[in-house]
């Protein structure tokens, strides 16, 4: 199944390459899209590197998340308007599996990298959980998912990463955790953006000798606009079949 994977995403990076030819930032839309970075040039990584968003430039498990909630807030929204279907399997079942299935491809079309990875096992634990009407933590989320990837590669502990996933997730999990009465949204914001930050740093100075100070105020915008457009409208011309 391999090399039909590896024929699909050529595919679809062929079909990019073709529709935004001679565009700045056509490989760009190619990392969002199947996951392939290899295109983006060197001023572009020092560009993204400088402002700290080098994480959004692939498919992160914000969009893998993202996507998964879509196809299953569609499919709740179809059963609810087909009494037979909800007759047969209730809508909160469906709109995990159907969430769950497309994480599952998305994740496939992605290469199954370590973030990825991570995604797929955190969202696999919850979609259980759910399914057997159990409350899990988001904490117990992260263990599960940091033990299945280390079970099913040892050796990506060794990848820059595994580190700064797991870490960055753990760090955005621990704010959440730790809020004390009620803070306006916009101060949840700013502290998820310092925390995600802060995690990072020692491994971007270990590795690359430098940190973004501007990051936080960079991902405040970057995050959303890179999720909820970018990311979309690129996998949207994926799905048109005009080739237009």
């Amino acid at each position: 199944y391999q090399a039909g994977l590896a024929r699909v995403r050529e595919i679809q990076r062929e079909r990019i390459t073709q529709q935004l030819a001679n565009t700045p930032y056509q490989q760009v839309i190619i990392a969002l899209s199947i996951g392939d970075q290899s295109g983006i040039t060197p001023q572009q990584w020092t560009r993204f590197s400088e402002t700290g968003i080098t994480h959004l430039i692939s498919i992160s498990g914000l969009h893998i998340t993202l996507i998964a909630t879509l196809v299953a807030c569609c499919t709740a929204w179809i059963w609810r308007r087909i009494p037979r279907l909800s007759q047969r399997i209730a809508t909160q079942r469906a709109a995990l599996a159907s969430g769950l299935v497309a994480a599952l491809i998305y994740s496939l079309l992605a290469g199954m990298a370590v973030p990825t990875q991570r995604t797929l096992f955190m969202l696999l634990t919850a979609a259980v959980c759910l399914w057997q009407g159990r409350n899990i933590a988001l904490s117990t989320l992260w263990c599960t998912a940091l033990g299945l990837v280390v079970l099913i590669d040892p050796f990506s502990v060794l990848s820059v990463g595994f580190w700064l996933s797991f870490l960055t997730v753990g760090a955005l999990i621990w704010v959440g955790s730790h809020r004390i009465g009620k803070r306006p949204s916009w101060h949840l914001w700013i502290s998820a953006q310092w925390a995600a930050t802060l995690a990072s740093a020692p491994i971007l100075l270990l590795v690359f000798g430098q940190i973004s100070l501007v990051a936080p105020i960079a991902n405040a915008i970057a995050i959303p606009l890179v999720t909820f457009i970018v990311t979309p409208c690129a996998l949207a011309g994926q799905l048109d079949p005009t080739g237009i």
